[in-house]
């Protein structure tokens, strides 16, 4: 009790004065595809002074790489395909809380533009009195109804957040694992480490500027209309801006503007749909 309550205290002081710093939370997630196969993913909750931010690993991960072969190539003057280089992310979605959490932010990009909707909190929890150690936390049970699933959790006490993966917060501590009653979404803690010099904003994002039109704010319902449409035509828009004279010029490899857009189209669709197993069941 003495230990937890030393670390717990360490941790707050740690914390609270660390203003450009910020506690990265790695969490293995295993999900079942549009297959019903399990995969597995590294997705990170970083917790910061003011908010924290949950997405896929890869969208930051990828950072040092990018920044050294950008700096490659300005050197040798050589063009670099990093088409060859960037790893796409399963999950291309944030999700932003802010402290004192009363909603959370969950943007996506489509294209250019970053559309993003607000939801409110909390979530209502049911406390139970089971616990167990999971690692080396003893964590205890809760249960949740919530996006048409029926979630388990086990928090922890011993790290105060009142935070977890996706969506999930609102317990008193930090959530080390929950799963849905059918297994096909499962999140597991990892691992903990401190981060130095945060920023929100990896290399292949753009900062939105405060008059940035590409920044959209929509209800939760127009964005999934939006993004649905999205996996079916990803590049419609962009195709719909051309003339037929451009989509039959030639490129460098000799495809024709189209032949490359439709190629391009496919494989953009194949990551779009590859996990149609959704999260939330109720949208």
């Amino acid at each position: 009790m003495y230990k937890n309550l030393l670390f717990a205290i360490i941790f707050i002081f740690n914390y609270s004065y660390s203003q450009n710093n910020a506690t990265r939370f790695f969490y293995e997630l295993t999900y079942k595809n549009d297959s019903l196969k399990n995969e597995k993913i590294l997705t990170i909750l970083d917790i910061g002074e003011s908010k924290s931010i949950y997405r896929d690993y890869l969208m930051v991960s990828q950072d040092s790489l990018i920044q050294d072969q950008i700096e490659r190539s300005r050197k040798s003057g050589i063009r670099v395909d990093m088409n060859q280089i960037i790893k796409l992310p399963k999950f291309t979605y944030k999700v932003t809380k802010t402290y004192p959490i009363k909603e959370i932010i969950f943007s996506n990009k489509i294209l250019q533009d970053e559309l993003n909707y607000h939801e409110k909190m909390p979530l209502e929890w049911k406390i139970v009195g089971e616990k167990k150690k999971i690692g080396n936390y003893e964590a205890q049970k809760a249960v949740l109804s919530y996006g048409g699933r029926e979630w388990t959790a086990w928090f922890t006490s011993e790290i105060p957040f009142q935070d977890g993966p996706y969506k999930f917060n609102g317990l008193p501590g930090l959530i080390v694992q929950i799963s849905d009653n059918q297994n096909q979404y499962f999140w597991k803690l990892t691992g903990i480490k401190k981060i130095s010099n945060f920023s929100e904003y990896g290399i292949l994002d753009s900062k939105p500027k405060s008059n940035d039109l590409s920044n959209l704010t929509v209800s939760k319902e127009k964005f999934t209309e939006v993004y649905n449409n999205y996996k079916v035509n990803p590049l419609g828009s962009l195709k719909g801006k051309l003339t037929a004279e451009q989509l039959a010029s030639k490129m460098p490899d000799g495809r024709t503007v189209a032949e490359a857009f439709k190629s391009e189209e496919f494989k953009v669709i194949q990551l779009l749909n590859d996990k149609v197993n959704n999260i939330e069941l109720l949208q």
